[in-house]
């Protein structure tokens, strides 16, 4: 049994981080003509996994880094040996075609020992150094509720992941939530008890109960129902930017360009 890494100092549990990147990015062709969603070119020329890496891998926080594939998988794969980073392996989805995010994120638990907090980040989305820093900073603040990051809703669209809260509270996660006032950005942080039910939940999912969870955000409900707090956290919408489409790479290129002009990291 993989025993869990401690800060020397604190002796809390180090982070792990599960990146979700098995998506096909159909509505970004020819970027991803032969390269998994999670590895399209940004603005800069690098990939943005090749970001998301080059923060994580040098964060004292942040223990192994999980990143889990399916489409072009060995793509993904030889690109993440390149790094050289001890902290850094994939792991392939076999059922990411049929299945989704949801078993993603279960086999990227299945990589995490017990006792330890876990960060989910969808890999299609561009998060800011401050950003990324921020999300691992918190794995020592919290104190047992599961926190998830985004922003408050100026509008809505039809593929937001819509969050229903009370006083910063969660009450509800999902698409198509009446009276929602925030939007996700893809990223969640679970203490240790948290991470072990989702799990648990995941697990039942897969073999067929809540059929009705089709992402892995509302997987985050039965979580709720199990008693498990889940409070909100705010990214500000120039810290983070999700990637599905080209009108989002034009986006990124503005938010990019403003923050070298600013000199910020």
């Amino acid at each position: 049994m993989q025993k869990a890494q401690h800060d020397r100092e604190t002796g809390r549990p180090r982070l792990r981080v599960v990146i979700l990147a098995a998506g096909t990015g159909s509505r970004l062709r020819p970027h991803t003509e032969n390269l998994p969603k999670a590895m399209i070119p940004l603005p800069d020329g690098q990939p943005l996994l090749g970001h998301t890496l080059s923060v994580l891998g040098k964060d004292p926080w942040v223990g192994d880094i999980i990143i889990v594939g399916g489409y072009e998988y060995d793509v993904l794969r030889r690109y993440v040996e390149t790094q050289r980073n001890g902290r850094c392996r994939t792991v392939f989805n076999p059922d990411y075609a049929a299945k989704g995010p949801v078993y993603s994120v279960l086999r990227g638990l299945d990589q995490c020992p017990a006792g330890c907090f876990v960060a989910i980040m969808n890999g299609d989305t561009w998060f800011s150094n401050l950003a990324l820093r921020l999300v691992t900073r918190m794995a020592a603040d919290t104190v047992g509720s599961t926190l998830l990051f985004g922003l408050r809703a100026t509008e809505l669209a039809a593929d937001d992941i819509r969050i229903l809260a009370d006083n910063g509270r969660i009450q509800r996660v999902g698409k198509g939530i009446d009276g929602a006032q925030f939007i996700s950005a893809g990223c969640c942080l679970l203490p240790p008890r948290a991470a072990a039910r989702l799990r648990a939940i995941l697990t039942s999912i897969e073999v067929g109960r809540h059929p009705e969870a089709k992402t892995w955000h509302e997987a985050l409900n039965h979580l709720l129902e199990a008693g498990e707090p889940i409070e909100f956290r705010s990214l500000p919408r120039d810290e983070w930017q999700e990637i599905d489409d080209e009108s989002d790479l034009a986006k990124l290129a503005h938010r990019m360009g403003a923050y070298r002009k600013a000199g910020a990291t």
